[in-house]
């Protein structure tokens, strides 16, 4: 007796769901737990047995060989909610948040323009730790912050340097000050990506990008002869903005290690933007301290740009220059 009760029961409760399925809607179960799961349960119409344990009769479903039921249960609050919707909401991975203080250790190799007076600018790691030690860097920030969530990423770098170079040309000692800000602001999506359920930690990862850079330079030069004033002294600057796309690629070698290469072009000449402007940078990052990654890398950035005129100078500005060296940074995600 009490095993026909039990069917009977449980085949009432099969009827009235398979009536909800039928009328399109969701099936719910006012069960009470502390998790959402959504458990798809199969049923032909062809299916037969004589267990007396079964729990729905062949006839249920006679409009199709196989009907699904989606059963739901509710969130802790004791709400009931679609398992499709929870299915839905799983695919999406939370916001994350890197910010990446760094340090470009620039070497430059070309030429500088100020007022018509062309003036080569080369340093190299010598002379870079020279001027660092004999005051001629006055100061600079950089720094990249970046932040996405599922196939997308923004981001936004800033290289701010102040320096005052120096060079000689046939007896004549030429001191320059030059403060260069370099702003990014772009964004980047997926070409591919390994693991789409976590795609900030995949073990490969693709990504197209693009964006704006500015630039902002303000220049000034002082040409003198040994024992004679200053023959010539003048003072100029510049800002302009490019275009720029490219793409990137990040893949994890270790558990703990991964290696990232990015190259981007821009300017194209367009309006007042530079002639040509490209960018690679690529490195290996593995975990540093307090949970952040240490990343080491090389970056080049070559920049090609002439402007007719700037502030306090009709003669114009130039600059034509290749700016390369060793990148270290510490990575912090949130």
């Amino acid at each position: 007796m009490s095993r026909f009760l039990l069917f009977a029961t449980n085949a009432v409760l099969i009827l009235c769901l398979a009536d909800l399925s039928l009328a399109g809607s969701p099936e719910w179960l006012p069960v009470s737990q502390e998790s959402t799961f959504s458990s798809p349960i199969r049923i032909s119409e062809s299916a037969e047995s004589n267990s007396p344990d079964r729990l729905l009769p062949d006839y249920v479903f006679s409009e199709s060989s196989e009907r699904m039921i989606q059963i739901s249960c509710s969130d802790s609050s004791g709400q009931c909610c679609d398992g499709r919707d929870a299915m839905d909401a799983s695919m999406h991975t939370p916001t994350w948040v890197r910010f990446t203080p760094y340090v470009w250790a620039t070497q430059v190799k070309g030429n500088i323009t100020v007022d018509g007076l062309t003036a080569p600018m080369n340093i190299d790691l010598n002379d870079l730790w020279d001027m660092v030690t004999d005051g001629e860097v006055r100061g600079g920030f950089m720094g990249h912050l970046g932040f996405g969530r599922d196939n997308w990423t923004i981001f936004i770098n800033g290289d701010i340097v102040s320096m005052d170079p120096s060079a000689e040309i046939r007896r004549a000692n030429i001191e320059t000050g030059l403060t260069m800000t370099l702003l990014e602001l772009g964004g980047a999506i997926d070409l591919f990506n390994a693991d789409e359920r976590d795609p900030a930690n995949s073990p490969l990862r693709v990504q197209m990008l693009g964006g704006v850079r500015y630039y902002a330079v303000d220049t000034a030069a002082i040409v003198s002869l040994p024992n004679i004033n200053p023959l010539v002294q003048i003072e100029n600057s510049a800002n302009w903005v490019d275009l720029f796309v490219g793409s990137q690629m990040l893949a994890k070698v270790t558990p703990n290690t991964d290696i990232f290469v990015r190259g981007d072009i821009g300017g194209f000449g367009i309006g007042t933007s530079s002639t040509h402007a490209w960018n690679l940078v690529s490195g290996v990052s593995t975990n540093g301290i307090c949970g952040s990654k240490l990343f080491l890398g090389y970056r080049v950035f070559d920049l090609e740009q002439s402007l007719s005129g700037g502030t306090g100078s009709p003669m114009g500005f130039g600059v034509d220059q290749v700016v390369h060296g060793p990148v270290a940074g510490l990575t912090f995600q949130f």
